[in-house]
């Protein structure tokens, strides 16, 4: 039976983009953070500063406050790719909807390893897109109309959320009330 490692949702999007050799999945073990976050447990507030890239390995979160902005489950970014190195700022809170584990490498780690690695910015460029595509994937949903049409559109995008967040947080991303949702 094959060892899974924590790092294989974020070694699965790298390896898309560029193909893994030993030394960089070195690399990325010595600069990733892994970190477990329980349900409801809000792993960013509107305003902080992000120092790093964030995705998440195991789980799922949305962001957003009363109004949710995006939802995102394994393999999806949960803060920019790359901002030219910069910090930048939280625009929305970013809530874990079930317990959750969550890799971070911070924006000067990242240079280190495109140094070491120059085709790694292909992939953390490939990342952006994606992260990219899930919050249009929001906006475009917010022009269906009907409840039906929302509903297949998320389990597409988020096979089995109502097996992972509360009907509520659904039916808010939906942008229904719960007893719509129902």
């Amino acid at each position: 039976m094959k060892h899974e490692s924590p790092l294989d949702p974020l070694l699965k999007q790298i390896n898309s983009a560029l193909p893994l050799s030993a030394g960089l999945k070195e690399c990325l073990s010595k600069f990733t953070n892994i970190r477990y976050y329980p349900r409801d447990f809000v792993f960013v507030k509107l305003g902080d500063v992000l120092h790093g890239m964030a995705m998440i390995l195991k789980g799922m979160t949305y962001a957003g406050g009363e109004k949710s902005r995006w939802m995102a489950t394994e393999g999806h970014l949960l803060t920019p790719a790359y901002k030219n190195g910069r910090d930048i700022i939280a625009q929305w809170n970013i809530t874990v909807l079930e317990d959750s584990f969550v890799a971070f490498i911070q924006y000067p780690d990242i240079i280190k390893i495109i140094k070491e690695f120059p085709g790694f910015e292909k992939a953390i460029q490939t990342m952006q897109v994606k992260y990219n595509e899930n919050i249009a994937f929001h906006d475009n949903l917010a022009m269906k109309t009907s409840f039906t049409e929302k509903l297949q559109a998320i389990r597409v995008q988020y096979p089995g959320p109502e097996n992972k967040a509360e009907q509520n947080r659904i039916a808010r991303y939906l942008g229904i009330t719960a007893e719509e949702y129902n």
